[in-house]
């Protein structure tokens, strides 16, 4: 298996090499994120997500084999700001298109604009939403661990897609769209998008090494998923703590009864 990876490996860190400055990692960022978000709306659900993500993942990959852990961590923290926004404004500027297109996009706004109107959901009960974070948890980790990230940032875009699309659909329920974009995103889900890719970059360094297709680098991974599991934590309590009352707000914000 390494005998397949290594040269793969090596020729990935190679094409990114040009992209190792953190200015030339953004303008790839920042170019390649919409055009593989036209090419998955293109072809919809499936398609949107993993074109997202192969379009991102060589530059994580390349920076994590060129040693380059940090920087890994902001351009992956970067690409998911970019990716939320891009996709919350096609989301409130073509509703209907994104909501065939975007994985399970309908099924959580429906979600969460029934928990907005009525306080009735997962979203505020904490034996309800507990069990799903912590399967989202672990089945990230796992993917991570199975693939040195490619897998697990497949699910992240799955996620983040349709969150945005909630976002963006949203904004179109209020009178004043600049108060609720300001809220529709709670701290926790911020949380928890830092925390994965905490996470991601970690496990993902820690498996290229122990496959044996990254140079020996001794630096620890141990405060990558230290960060993230106590951001996880944190992405709990605020989500239990806060929730019923960000809903009240949201609701205030919206032209629902």
């Amino acid at each position: 298996m390494v005998a397949v990876l290594a040269p793969i490996a090596d020729l990935i860190r190679r094409l990114m090499q040009p992209f190792a400055t953190p200015g030339r990692a953004a303008i790839y960022i920042l170019v390649s994120t919409p055009a593989a978000a036209a090419l998955g709306l293109a072809a919809g659900k499936l398609w949107l997500p993993l074109l997202q993500t192969l379009a991102f993942y060589p530059l994580f990959c390349g920076l994590l084999l060129g040693g380059r852990r940090r920087q890994a961590l902001w351009s992956a923290l970067g690409w998911a700001f970019w990716t939320a926004v891009l996709m919350a404004g096609l989301s409130y500027a073509f509703p209907e298109y994104c909501r065939q297109a975007i994985l399970n996009g309908e099924a959580y706004q429906a979600e969460m604009f029934h928990w907005i109107r009525t306080g009735i959901g997962a979203e505020g009960q904490i034996r309800l939403f507990l069990p799903q974070h912590l399967m989202h948890l672990a089945a990230f980790v796992m993917l991570t661990l199975l693939s040195a990230g490619l897998l697990s940032l497949v699910m992240g875009s799955v996620l983040m897609n349709y969150m945005a699309f909630y976002v963006g659909t949203l904004l179109l329920q209020g009178g004043a769209w600049l108060p609720l974009l300001l809220i529709a995103w709670p701290p926790w889900a911020a949380l928890r998008v830092i925390a994965f890719i905490s996470l991601a970059t970690g496990l993902a360094a820690w498996g290229l090494k122990r496959w044996g297709i990254m140079r020996d680098d001794r630096r620890p991974v141990r405060p990558y998923l230290a960060a993230g599991l106590a951001l996880v934590g944190a992405d709990i309590l605020l989500k239990w703590l806060l929730a019923p009352y960000w809903r009240e707000w949201l609701h205030g914000l919206t032209r629902w009864p």
